[in-house]
């Protein structure tokens, strides 16, 4: 399990509604979800739509 899917778990946060909050296609979010994310610019944006820290998104 990623770090993206264990904080959408915990928000309660569906990928659709992320996808919409960050206006990127539904699959983007998928597919993070799905493999991770590993630059920091990435988590940055992600971190904003989820309000939480970049760190605990990376994947090392």
């Amino acid at each position: 399990m990623t770090n993206l899917e264990k904080i959408l778990l915990q928000k309660n946060v569906s990928c659709n509604s992320l996808a919409k909050k960050m206006n990127v296609a539904p699959s983007t979010v998928l597919r993070r979800k799905k493999h991770g994310i590993k630059n920091i610019s990435t988590a940055k944006k992600y971190s904003k739509a989820l309000d939480v820290k970049p760190q605990l998104l990376i994947e090392l």
